[in-house]
């Protein structure tokens, strides 16, 4: 019974995560090889600090997990979720009280170094709260 009950949440938690792409904010560039954003990336990130309807930030990430060698492929991995922590950094630090998510999508052939950022919002199937049961 236990398992069925964190199935159905992790099945629920699934269809929470998605939103739809129709509330795209922009997106941040980085420079080949940097986790670094500039002056117009931290322009974007502080015009979104206030959200005005409830819901959730989804930080996404495209790189090509086919490209080069496994070293290189680990390496594309590594820098993407570097950008994506420094994004969250920032955020946290200027106290950005939303949840964030992120994903980094690895089936991508072109990829921009564009870390975008889309706004997700709640919906009446979106859970409330998640509780486990003991």
């Amino acid at each position: 019974m236990r398992i069925l009950a964190v199935i159905l949440m992790l099945i629920s938690l699934k269809s929470w995560a998605n939103c739809d792409s129709n509330n795209d904010l922009g997106g941040i560039s980085f420079d080949k090889n940097s986790s670094y954003f500039g002056k117009v990336g931290s322009q974007l990130l502080d015009a979104i600090l206030d959200p005005t309807a409830p819901g959730y930030l989804r930080l996404e990430f495209a790189i090509n997990s086919n490209e080069g060698d496994e070293q290189l492929r680990q390496y594309n991995l590594w820098l993407a979720q570097r950008r994506i922590d420094r994004v969250r950094e920032y955020l946290g630090n200027k106290g950005f009280a939303a949840p964030v998510v992120s994903l980094i999508r690895t089936a991508a052939t072109d990829t921009s170094r564009n870390l975008q950022l889309i706004w997700c919002e709640e919906s009446d199937s979106a859970p409330k709260s998640l509780v486990a049961d003991r």
